[in-house]
C-alpha cells in the first residue's frame, strides 16, 4: 500500500505510515544544496543524506536532465504519465520484491502539476563502493563478485526488467562482498525477447567499461556468467 502526504506544494508518496515530523525533514532538505553525483560512471541527479529517526540514514535524491536540455531546464519535466521518482520507487520496491538487491525506497515527492520537480527518498546503503573502483584498487574483490552481478542481471531478464543504464558505476559493493544494483530511473517491463534483453544488457555494460578503461575481466566474467545456460532461461 502507498500513502500519499500533501503539503502543499509537495505531493509525497510513501508505503511507510511517515510520522509528520520525517515529511517535514524531507521536504526541509530539498532546499539545501545537493551534492552532486553527476560522476562519468553515475546517473544525473543531486543527493542528500540525512537521518529519519526510526528510519535511519536515507538518501535525497533529486531528478536533474541530461543532454542539450540540461542548458535550458535542468530540474524540470513534463507530465507525460506517472512522475519519474513514483516509477523509480516503485520499480525498486518491484525488484527487491523477486530478490534482486537494491536501495530500500522510503519515499517519492513531486512538486507542480503540468511541469514538475522529482525527489526519490531511499534508505542508504552502508559502506559500499563503486564496481570501478573495485575493479581499480581491488581486482581479486572485483572478480570474485562479478558472477553474483551475472545471475542478477538474469533475474531482470527472467521478469523481462529492462534497467536501460546498467553498467558498471551503478553496482555497489558493500565490506561483505554483496552486491547492489542502483538509478532504476527509466527502467521499465521491456517487450524484448530475453535473448535480445540480455544482449542489451551485455552491449551496454561493455561499452562502459571499455569507455572508461575498465579491466577487461569486468567485461568478460559478466559475459560468461550471462551465457550459463542462456539457451534455457532467455527463452
Amino acid at each position: 500500500m502507498t500513502y500519499n502526504f500533501r503539503r502543499p506544494p509537495y505531493l509525497i508518496g510513501s508505503s511507510l505510515a511517515l510520522a509528520e515530523s520525517h515529511i517535514n525533514h524531507i521536504i526541509d532538505t530539498f532546499g539545501s544544496p545537493e551534492q552532486s553525483s553527476s560522476s562519468n560512471l553515475s546517473g544525473r541527479a543531486g543527493i542528500n543524506k540525512i537521518d529519519l529517526q526510526g528510519i535511519g540514514k536515507v538518501v535525497i535524491k533529486q531528478y536533474f536532465r541530461g543532454g542539450i536540455l540540461r542548458h535550458v531546464n535542468r530540474r524540470t519535466y513534463l507530465y507525460t504519465g506517472k512522475p519519474r521518482s513514483q516509477t523509480e520507487f516503485e520499480m525498486l520496491a518491484r525488484v527487491r520484491q523477486i530478490g534482486v538487491p537494491a536501495p530500500e525506497p522510503v519515499a517519492f515527492a513531486v512538486k507542480g502539476r503540468l511541469l514538475y520537480h522529482a525527489w526519490l527518498v531511499t534508505k542508504e546503503l552502508p559502506n559500499v563502493q563503486a564496481l570501478p573502483e573495485l575493479s581499480l584498487h581491488a581486482p581479486e574483490s572485483a572478480r570474485a563478485v562479478i558472477p553474483a552481478v551475472g545471475r542478477q542481471v538474469r533475474m531482470l531478464i527472467r521478469e523481462g526488467i529492462y534497467h536501460v543504464d546498467l553498467h558498471p558505476g551503478n553496482v555497489l559493493v558493500d565490506k561483505y562482498h554483496n552486491v547492489y544494483f542502483i538509478d532504476f530511473d527509466k527502467a521499465h517491463v521491456s517487450g524484448y525477447s530475453k535473448q535480445k534483453l540480455l544482449q542489451r544488457y551485455a552491449e551496454r555494460w561493455a561499452r562502459a567499461a571499455r569507455k572508461y578503461d575498465l579491466p577487461e575481466f569486468v567485461i568478460q566474467i559478466l559475459h560468461a556468467e550471462l551465457m550459463k545456460n542462456s539457451g534455457s532461461s532467455t527463452k
